[in-house]
């Protein structure tokens, strides 16, 4: 039993520091993500768990009435401690690059909405229910709204119904086409 309560109290201490070693790395993932409430709570899980750890640490190194770590089970909480270390390593770089990727598309918004600023004619993008996602910047002066009041509209929301229709017919036209047609829509 000798070699095996070594073994144990050495699991243990190894489980334990990794556990430490999780929440440390789910408390930066604050600064990564900076969404906080969500890695405190995990964090604090984590602490709490390793709390729990070191509570069984304590009771074998004062030699009191703790019972013997079982080897099985102690083996299985190691593997947890590395799995969670393993997944917070992990989690840093994925968020770095969702946080790169959300910067690049939002710089391409941008490059695209200058592009079409500086196009000089009506130029606009809507999705198949007819609602505008994309315009320059005399779209939304043709209707006497600003860009921001444009998106999500229809053109029902600006024009005489008879002609919110005869727009919306070439907009199918356009669809059924797949290509980019030009209408004289004034």
């Amino acid at each position: 039993t000798g070699v095996g309560e070594v073994m144990s109290t050495t699991i243990v201490v190894l489980s334990t520091g990794l556990q430490y070693l999780a929440a440390l790395l789910a408390l930066r993932l604050i600064i990564v993500s900076r969404h906080r409430a969500a890695w405190v709570f995990l964090a604090g899980a984590l602490l709490l768990m390793a709390v729990r750890r070191s509570v069984t640490l304590i009771g074998i190194a004062r030699g009191g009435s703790v019972a013997s770590p079982d080897v099985t089970a102690e083996s299985l909480a190691l593997v947890i401690s590395v799995l969670l270390v393993a997944s917070m390593s992990r989690i840093a770089p994925m968020l770095r690059e969702l946080s790169q990727s959300a910067d690049a598309a939002a710089k391409n918004q941008r490059q695209l909405q200058a592009i079409l600023d500086h196009t000089p004619q009506a130029v606009y993008v809507k999705n198949l229910a007819g609602q505008f996602l994309l315009a320059n910047k005399y779209v939304p002066n043709a209707f006497g709204v600003s860009l921001a009041n444009l998106t999500g509209k229809t053109d029902l929301d600006f024009l005489p119904r008879e002609r919110a229709v005869a727009v919306r017919l070439n907009d199918d036209k356009v669809v059924a086409e797949r290509c980019p047609l030009g209408f004289d829509e004034q």
